[in-house]
């Protein structure tokens, strides 16, 4: 976490009335009732990502299993992007970065947004909903019966691309925070829904891995801090704590990661707890003991920040608190094996299966039909005959 583009507290503030009386005005109050306003959104929007996102990622068919592999070569990558990001800000123009950051992010944002809003819509307008997924198709046939490109969609989807593309534009016209932190919600969200750790150890060394690249990177360089203030992206929650109307908005920002990170481990706990329970009501030990140590540790990493005035590796805090947290309800619980041998089972890939063309239906059909009728017709042809009246006599 970062402590923003300026300092929110200020010196104090002399006036005078009518009668030369002074009356001095003590501004820091003010600005730190601000500050701790902003902190508190930052606080709540990353508690209901995460609640959100956990729970869409338990009850998910299509996420994205992550092995022991993935959480190792984590860091690897983080580091690759944040030095290409930090070169580039060192050697690109201005306009092309932001040219090519405008189009990138507008583009996954509007997506983003759809992905997370449609949900929402329908559990809000449940009777406008069909009994067939879509209803809108768009194919790109070029040769053959077989389309080379699908788009499927119904009409939430449609609600969700205009809004989404409302917001990326307003988002890229103006650089506006709240369409910023719109987009990193939305982001934050879908991340959270399509990617699960599939163990406790794998959850466990992603955490101790970012847990030393978060150290590394804030305390050793001033990579992270110099891309983080500088590239204007929806990578981040910006929040003004000067006011959030302010015209020269001083912000307080969180990192995405910060948020998705513990939140893919918190998320872990919830379906821990959905595969502990034992033929009861689902009790939510693990999640809720983990979703309130996120909450403590991203408190007092708010805090240090606030008073120290300097930027601090949100993992540094978050990690423990998460991580010795579901050890120790583990230890109590007398589950701690159990929490820590837990594994999620791997998906069978389905086959795929045979595409008929929608004319060699009716062929199909028949077929199925003549397979449940041969028995029938075999078993009367193995019938003995009936005796005639000679035979009845003899």
């Amino acid at each position: 976490m970062e402590p923003g583009t300026g300092s929110a507290v200020d010196a104090p503030l002399k006036l005078t009335n009518g009668d030369g009386v002074v009356a001095v005005d003590d501004m820091g109050l003010v600005a730190n009732a601000m500050a701790v306003t902003s902190y508190a959104l930052l606080i709540l929007i990353s508690l209901w990502v995460i609640w959100v996102g956990s729970h869409r990622s338990r009850d998910s068919t299509e996420s994205e299993l992550l092995g022991m592999g993935d959480a190792a070569m984590f860091p690897a990558l983080g580091s690759a992007v944040l030095l290409g990001l930090y070169v580039a800000l060192q050697l690109l123009s201005t306009e092309l970065i932001d040219l090519v950051v405008t189009v990138y992010f507008g583009a996954i944002g509007c997506f983003a947004i759809c992905k997370t809003l449609k949900p929402i819509l329908i559990s809000h307008f449940p009777s406008t909903q069909h009994n067939s997924k879509y209803k809108y198709c768009i194919a790109l046939k070029l040769w053959g019966a077989e389309p080379l490109f699908q788009l499927k969609f119904d009409a939430f989807d449609i609600l969700g691309w205009i809004i989404g593309a409302g917001v990326a534009a307003w988002w890229g016209v103006t650089r506006h925070w709240i369409p910023n932190d719109i987009m990193g919600i939305s982001f934050s969200v879908e991340a959270l829904s399509l990617l699960s750790l599939q163990s406790f150890g794998v959850g466990a060394l992603l955490l101790v891995a970012l847990f030393f690249y978060d150290i590394f990177w804030v305390f050793c360089t001033d990579v992270m801090v110099s891309v983080a203030t500088q590239f204007k992206a929806p990578i981040k929650l910006l929040i003004p704590k000067n006011g959030l109307f302010s015209l020269d908005p001083k912000f307080s920002l969180l990192g995405l990661g910060d948020i998705v990170i513990p939140g893919m481990f918190i998320a872990l706990m919830l379906k821990v707890d959905f595969s502990l329970r034992k033929g009861r009501s689902m009790d939510k030990t693990y999640f809720a003991s983990t979703y309130c140590a996120y909450c403590i540790g991203l408190s007092v990493t708010i805090f240090v920040v606030h008073y120290f005035k300097t930027a601090q590796p949100a993992l540094l805090y978050l990690v423990p608190a998460v991580l010795l947290t579901a050890i120790f309800v583990g230890l109590v619980r007398r589950q701690l094996k159990r929490l820590v041998l837990f594994s999620l089972p791997k998906r069978k890939k389905t086959e795929s299966k045979e595409k008929v063309h929608p004319k060699d239906k009716t062929n199909r059909k028949e077929t199925t039909k003549d397979k449940a009728e041969k028995p029938k017709k075999e078993t009367k042809k193995q019938a003995p005959p009936k005796a005639t009246p000679k035979q009845k006599k003899n």
